[in-house]
């Protein structure tokens, strides 16, 4: 107790500013009620500053102190109405007061589907899908109709990665509501999940209608990212990803802008000073944080000052320690409105801004839209109106998709579409020097993946036996169409999938004994590695390409064998296996794909062989080079800088290096 006197004692005699440093640091630590005797004595110093309310508002929610909670967000809110936070938080406490009530009403009249309907989205906007999936399934037991709970049921299952209920839910809602963007939408993306593509086409058809309906009232389909999946044109892409920033851009257009920060160079010694915006907080669950580890470490401090910005709260895992430590500034901005977001970034003079989520999950569009820093980057996420870029590139380079975009603009520009991505017409991609938006390319790699991956202890190696192989069949990872007629032509195969009810299902359609399909629930992470190194060949599917599964699947030391598509999820492993060195393992449709798939399993010393030199050369190759992707990245942001300074405007960089395009087997031949 004297030490807390003591520490309030103290307090008075700092600053408002000093008390709020030390508050928020205190809060971040988790030491809540330190951290309100802070923010209380600065209400006493200035009663009307909205942050401190809203800082104290955080403490008390965390001290579960809900009643007053909402007293001193109404505070904030009265002092600045157009503060986000506080109305968000607000909107926070009023769910928890409404999901007491709906209960109380349910107990009045249990069977009112509507009022679990209602429950349900409570449960949901408070992210508890298990507790909202239970209301939603409730209410369409009372009422079979209730298509709005079917639908928001779907929703839940994917939230919970149950994806056979999913669809199921959502095929539901569809015989209500046929041509409904929204259930067909998440229906097609869980299909993809788990390859069921017997209504592809149906559903493509649907969905390219539905995109027009949507872009005929200026409005987007889907996330940007997600559109990927549905076969769109490189114009359909673009359009929607256009209509879907004009959104973005007039979300934020009430906020208060500013002029960036980082004009100029403020790092010490007058070094870059980078920062990295990561919407899901580096948490583990990412394939960013995960790939990405030990990149801001290797930074070279000569040249560059790392910040982290962390959207999302500490999830306690080894792989945000590791980030955090390689940083050096690593800031938390969880509860943090866009605008304050904004705020804090210019307010640390970032040179070069860069988003780490991009259109996924807790995506930030908005706080780039605010513009804090003078250059901006999406990185490492394909940009929807970039695909006919990319096939130019293709065509004129043979690049395929080893390189990775990424888009870099000047704040200057006008709209949120101008302010992230490049917008090129096809008849004007000859032209591309002279376009008004900077791109920067790397050769080689479109996704990283980490050496220090690999587990090396020798006790943790599964054995085939273990995992219900013998020790001289050849294992094919993965399942497709194509695939199972390969296993019919050679029965001395097994193939390891995901337990899948598809794959229980087709095999035996096409006269697979069931017994050669090997099914595992997922891995520990630590373990997976080891797993998937065991296969002989993977067998990527052509419709949906392997992304970060294939990285993981080269590593451990598999051949990939793919067929390269129209669309950038039909090119992912095309590139990843070219980067490889392996592009023989890239055919060109599907005849060749199953000639070459029999062929490797027929000649299990030649499959064995092409293994093996891949695990001894994966060392060696620059996709797995971690430190040299830093590097090379580290180039073009610094060539980048050079070129704002010296002329203020946008312009192509190339990172380069000889030698980038290797083959690790010279002679050319193949299995054959």
């Amino acid at each position: 107790m004297c030490l807390c006197l003591m520490s309030l004692v103290d307090s008075k005699q700092k600053s408002f500013a000093d008390l709020g440093y030390e508050g928020v640091d205190l809060s971040n630590q988790g030491r809540f009620d330190e951290a309100l005797m802070l923010f209380l004595e600065m209400e006493r110093m200035q009663p009307l500053d909205a942050e401190n309310l809203v800082n104290i508002a955080i403490c008390l929610e965390n001290l579960n102190r809900l009643d007053e909670v909402e007293r001193y967000l109404q505070k904030a809110t009265k002092i600045e109405p157009k503060r986000e936070d506080a109305w968000s938080m607000l909107g926070q406490v009023f769910i928890d007061s409404a999901l007491v009530a709906y209960s109380k009403a349910i107990k009045l009249h249990p069977k009112a589907d509507m009022l679990y309907f209602a429950r349900g989205n409570a449960h949901q906007a408070r992210g508890d899908h298990y507790s909202a999936s239970a209301d939603f399934l409730q209410a369409t037991k009372i009422q079979d109709s209730n298509y709005q709970a079917w639908n928001n049921l779907g929703s839940a299952y994917m939230s919970l990665s149950q994806n056979e209920e999913a669809i199921q839910a959502l095929r539901k809602t569809l015989t209500f509501i046929p041509t409904h963007p929204i259930p067909l939408t998440n229906l097609v993306i869980t299909e993809n999940r788990v390859c069921e593509w017997s209504r592809k086409y149906k559903h493509n058809k649907l969905l390219r209608k539905a995109l027009h309906e949507q872009l005929a009232q200026r409005r987007s389909l889907v996330v940007p990212f997600h559109a990927f999946e549905f076969n769109f044109s490189s114009d359909e892409h673009k359009r929607n990803a256009q209509m879907w920033s004009r959104t973005v851009e007039e979300k934020v257009a009430y906020l208060n802008r500013f002029e960036p920060g980082g004009s100029k160079l403020a790092g010490k010694g007058s070094r870059l000073r980078i920062g990295y915006l990561s919407g899901s907080g580096f948490h583990n669950s990412t394939t960013t944080a995960r790939s990405m580890r030990s990149q801001f470490s290797m930074h070279n401090r000569m040249s560059v000052d790392v910040y982290c910005y962390a959207a999302q709260g500490d999830d306690g895992s080894p792989v945000r320690a590791a980030i955090k430590r390689g940083c050096d500034k690593f800031v938390e901005l969880q509860g943090k409105s866009h605008q304050m977001m904004a705020e804090r970034i210019r307010d640390d003079n970032i040179n070069v801004l860069i988003d780490l989520t991009g259109y996924t999950m807790n995506m930030q569009t908005e706080v780039f839209a605010i513009g804090p820093s003078p250059i901006q980057a999406m990185i490492p996420f394909m940009d929807p109106r970039c695909e006919e870029l990319l096939e130019m590139k293709m065509e004129l380079m043979e690049m395929m998709m080893m390189m990775m975009m990424m888009m870099m603009t000047m704040t200057m520009m006008e709209t949120m579409m101008e302010t992230m991505m490049v917008e090129m017409e096809i008849e004007m991609m000859m032209e591309m020097m002279m376009e008004m938006m900077m791109e920067v390319v790397m050769m080689n790699i479109l996704s990283k993946n980490e050496k220090v991956r690999r587990i090396t202890s020798d006790d943790e190696q599964p054995t085939r036996r273990e995992l219900g192989f013998d020790d001289d069949d050849i294992i094919l990872a993965c399942f497709n169409q194509v695939n199972a007629h390969a296993v019919v032509v050679c029965p001395d195969n097994r193939t390891q999938i995901m337990p899948l009810q598809l794959y229980k299902i087709e095999p035996e359609k096409r006269g697979v004994d069931p017994s050669r399909i090997v099914s595992h629930e997922q891995f520990p992470r630590e373990r997976e590695f080891r797993v998937k190194g065991l296969a002989d060949v993977f067998l990527d599917t052509p419709l949906f390409n392997a992304h970060t599964t294939a990285g993981d699947v080269l590593w451990s030391g598999v051949p990939i064998l793919t067929l390269p598509g129209e669309s950038f999820v039909q090119r992912v492993a095309s590139g990843m296996v070219k980067s490889a060195g392996m592009q023989w393992m890239v055919t060109r449709n599907l005849l060749d794909y199953e000639e070459l798939a029999v062929a490797l399993i027929q000649r299990k010393e030649r499959a064995k062989s092409i293994k093996g030199r891949l695990e001894d050369t994966r060392d060696e190759l620059p996709l797995f080079d971690t430190q040299l992707l830093t590097e090379e990245f580290e180039r073009g942001l610094l060539m980048t800088w050079e070129v704002h300074e010296a002329i203020g405007a946008a312009y192509n960089i190339v990172v380069s290096r000889l030698g980038a395009d290797r083959n690790i087997f010279p002679d050319g031949k193949v299995a054959s």
